[in-house]
């Protein structure tokens, strides 16, 4: 048997083109930030209650009205047809 017509070093070569091109698709998607998107609602979230935070140290608004705008902000809704907006 010759060096070039045994099986296990075909073998050999598969395997090492599998885990080459996996090491370049486990580089491109680290590089390109992860798999899953990162998530702007829960930045938006927190800056929304550092909104609030600040005007409520402006005293802008009551603490009442940053409470009731914090459920708001927690449970994604909007205030539509409340009137007591600003």
């Amino acid at each position: 048997m010759s060096f070039f017509g045994s099986s296990w070093w075909v073998v050999l070569m598969w395997v090492a083109v599998v885990l080459f091109w996996g090491l370049v698709v486990w580089a491109v998607i680290l590089l390109a930030g992860g798999v899953t998107p990162h998530r702007k609602e829960d930045h938006d979230r927190s800056s929304s209650r550092q909104i609030l935070d600040q005007r409520v140290a402006r005293a802008e608004i009551d603490e009442g009205e940053c409470s009731r705008l914090r459920l708001l902000v927690v449970n994604h809704r909007s205030p539509g047809g409340s009137g007591g907006g600003r």
